[in-house]
Parts: C-alpha cells; structure tokens; sequence
C-alpha cells in the first residue's frame, strides 16, 4: 500500500491546491490501494473539516524551522513513503523536512500550479533569493509542474534542471460538474438566462481582465441587442467594474452574481465562455465549461491557459476589446462556427479527466519510489 502525504501549507477551501487534493484522494482512495492524509500550516474557520476517512494533520506553526521538524515527525510516525507539497512556501518547509532527515523510504515532491507564485522572483534583486531556492530545491526528489509552459518558468527562474521536473495537467472530475449542472435556477436566475449569455467565472482582480471583457461587451451589444454578460466571482475591483457598466449604460445586460458554490448550472445555461486574463495558470473554470459543451474565446496572453486549450479555443490579441468583441458576434451568429468550437472543447476536456490525472500522478509516485530504492541500493554497494 502506498501511504500519501498531501501538504497544503494554508489554503482557503475555494483555492486550486484544496480542490485538487480532495478530488485526487477520494479518487485514489476508491481505485487505488493506498492511504492518505493532508497536513497544513494552521487549521481556522477559512479551512473546513475534509469529507469521509481523510485525515487532516494540523502542524500547528507558520514558521519554517519549527513546521520542517513537525513534518518530519509526522513522516516518521506514520510512516509516509510519499509527500507531495504545494506551492513556494510548502516546498522549501518539504525540502528542509528532508535536510533535516533524509528517510531512504520516503520521496518528496514540490509543486507548483500557479504564476504568480514564480513571477514574483523574476526581477534582478531577487537573484540572490533564486539561487538559494535552486539550492534548497535539489534536495527534493522531483517537482510537479502543470504544464509545460509553467515548467520552462521554473527552470528559468529558480535554475531547476528539466529532469527533475515532471508535467502532470491538473484534471476535473467531469462526472460531478455534469451532475451538479443539473441543479435548478431560480426564478430571478432563469430571466438573466433566457437570453443568448457571455459567460466569465473568475475572481473580481485586475489581472482578470474584466474591463476589456465588459467595452468588449459594449459593442457587441451593437449587433446582439438581447445579449447579456454575466460575470460570477467576487474581489477587490468589483466597485471598478460597476463603475464602469454604469459608465457604459450597462447595467440592465451586464450582472455581477458574486461567488457561486455550483457555477456549473450557470455554464450550461450559457452560450459562450469567455477567458481575458493578463495571464493564467491552470484555469479550473475555462476547462469546466469545456466539460459542459461551452465554446470559448481567449485572450492569447501569458500563461498555460495557451498551451491546455490548444486549438479547442478562439483566441484573440491580448487586451484587444474589439477583436473580442468581433470574435464574440462571429460566434453568435455563425450556427456552423458554434458548433465546431463546441465540439472541440468535448473533444479537449478528454485529456484532463480525474482518471487520467490519477493515473498519472500514481505512476509517478512508484517510478520516484523506484529511483530512491535503486539510489540506495548503489549507494550501500560503493
């Protein structure tokens, strides 16, 4: 039996690290002969109490030092051969967990899953910082990336050498979206989305892009006068935004519903998907709506959205309003053209089933197993 360590650092319940996580352990626990448990910096109220038989381990410091030896001990009681850490700040407590005390039966893994936990490191002044990370790194035993783009990010950042990284796509559990798509609007719900809509989920920041989606919108009202946006997400711009559908005479066609728990029914109550990040990492949400039959347009920003949408997407120039608008209209109003691009996103979602994710991972898992245990073996010969 393999036994798993998942090491999330802190995290909030609606953030890709938790979602990733719950849905690879109850998978692999149904179909895979293994156990697992989660640790974590904290517990608090933004976290809540994982479903089922999945352990959370509270390691009850933010410190590095002192969450290192805690991470060690519990390895060590509970005799996890795998831990799988995620983002910066797990990844350096991981690495410093096998420093401290390398197990010849345990493997640890980093991994990263988002920009902006690289792009920061990436001016000149934090050089210094860069190569201690590439040092504190070549104590891991492989990093996890989840894509390729993100990967050459990686090398060039933190000076990683490209075998110890492994791309593995992050994957949804498309089963589940299409059942809770199934659930019911309400009445106030069904109005907005009686009509032809334009749909974003994503959080309410500048990085988002929202402005450009929303003058997009504007003229695309010119030609598809019943036509709405509908935007769900919550963040810091939402009083910029309304500012700017009130500037626009937008606000009977243009809705900010907040953050929604099931966006799923809204998607497939939807015609077009539309993703306007500056840039992007694994987008959840762009895949999701693939996975109910939405045909996207995107901007051709930076980021890994480029790279997992392939040709199933209509792309456009970055941060050109009117391009999308033009793209948005040839959408509606081309039957054939709709068509297509929803096929392709049935067609694309395939690659990132949670089976295939599982799979992935699970073999990843025994290959690095392997490697330790021939590591030893070699180094007990010399």
């Amino acid at each position: 039996m393999l036994r798993i360590l998942f090491f999330l650092g802190n995290v909030k319940k609606d953030e890709l690290p938790y979602k990733l996580t719950l849905e690879l352990a109850k998978y692999m626990l149904e179909f895979y002969n293994v156990y697992i448990e989660i640790a974590i910096n904290n517990l608090n109220d933004r976290i809540l109490k994982l479903e089922d038989n999945i352990f959370i381990n509270n390691l009850n410091s933010d410190n590095i030092t002192s969450a290192s030896q805690r991470l060690d001990d519990l390895i060590g009681r509970k005799n996890f051969n795998v831990v799988l850490g995620y983002f910066y700040k797990p990844n350096i407590i991981l690495a410093l967990t096998k420093i401290i005390n390398p197990r010849d039966n345990t493997v640890y893994i980093g991994s990263f899953h988002r920009v902006d936990h690289y792009e920061r490191f990436s001016s000149f002044y934090r050089y210094p910082l860069r190569f201690i990370s590439k040092y504190v790194y070549s104590f891991l035993d492989g990093i996890v990336v989840d894509s390729f783009t993100i990967k050459k990010e990686i090398e060039r950042t933190f000076f990683i050498e490209p075998d110890k990284i492994e791309v593995i796509y992050n994957f949804i559990d498309i089963k589940e979206i299409r059942k809770k798509a199934l659930d019911r609007l309400d009445s106030e719900e069904k109005r907005i989305f009686r009509k032809e809509v334009i749909l974003n989920v994503s959080r309410l920041i500048k990085e988002k892009g929202h402005e450009y989606l929303i003058k997009a919108f504007k003229i695309v009202k010119e030609k598809r006068k019943n036509a709405r946006l509908v935007i769900l997400g919550e963040g810091e711009e939402r009083a910029n935004l309304e500012a700017l559908i009130k500037e626009l005479n937008l606000e009977n066609s243009v809705y900010l519903l907040g953050y929604k728990s099931n966006p799923y029914k809204y998607m497939i109550n939807s015609d077009v998907y539309v993703l306007t990040s500056s840039y992007e990492g694994f987008s959840r949400s762009v895949l999701e709506a693939q996975a109910l039959g939405l045909p996207v347009i995107a901007f051709k920003s930076k980021g890994s959205h480029v790279e997992y949408l392939n040709n199933s997407a209509l792309f456009v120039k970055d941060k050109d309003e009117k391009a999308l608008a033009k793209a948005i209209i040839n959408l509606l109003e081309n039957d054939r053209l709709m068509d297509e691009y929803k096929n392709k996103s049935l067609q694309n979602i395939k690659n990132f089933s949670i089976e295939n994710g599982a799979k992935r991972y699970f073999k990843y898992f025994e290959t690095k197993l392997k490697e330790k245990k021939l590591e030893k073996i070699l180094n007990d010969e010399i």
